[in-house]
């Protein structure tokens, strides 16, 4: 039997196109794609690796405080090793590519709001959250492998 068609790791290299969807609506956006990689990559492996290194290394022992700011930021780097590249997507006039991809992620910002009992929650799926999400899903089918 040929064992190679149980590389989850290779495939999630590899990645697939996601659709982009409207941040407030959850609506496609026609012709706009996301093409990310699976957790499981090398790729999102090594960032994730190296993010936390870092972390440990930094030199200002206190954490930075939660603001939605400061979360928004940790997400964009945690959603920033998964982008390959985009399909339909231009920035400036011109194509984006993967070096775009922290600029792009940071269009869109959490927009919170209340729900009828009065808690507080995340109401729009920023570009991030996205991709974080669409990584999740990618991992589940390429467990099918």
């Amino acid at each position: 039997m040929d064992f190679g068609k149980f590389d989850q790791r290779g495939k999630a290299e590899q990645g697939q196109a996601f659709p982009i969807m409207h941040p407030e609506t959850g609506e496609p956006i026609e012709g706009a794609r996301f093409i990310i990689r699976g957790s499981s990559s090398r790729t999102v492996q090594e960032a994730e690796r190296q993010r936390q290194v870092a972390a440990m290394m930094a030199k200002d022992p206190e954490p930075r405080p939660a603001t939605m700011g400061t979360v928004h930021e940790e997400t964009v780097d945690a959603a920033i090793p998964f982008i390959i590249g985009f399909e339909g997507v231009e920035l400036d006039g011109r194509p984006a590519t993967a070096d775009d991809a922290r600029r792009f992620l940071d269009l869109t910002f959490p927009r919170m709001d209340l729900d009828a009992g009065g808690k507080l929650f995340v109401a729009n799926k920023t570009f991030a959250m996205q991709v974080l999400e669409r990584a999740k899903e990618l991992e589940k089918l390429l467990g099918n492998v």
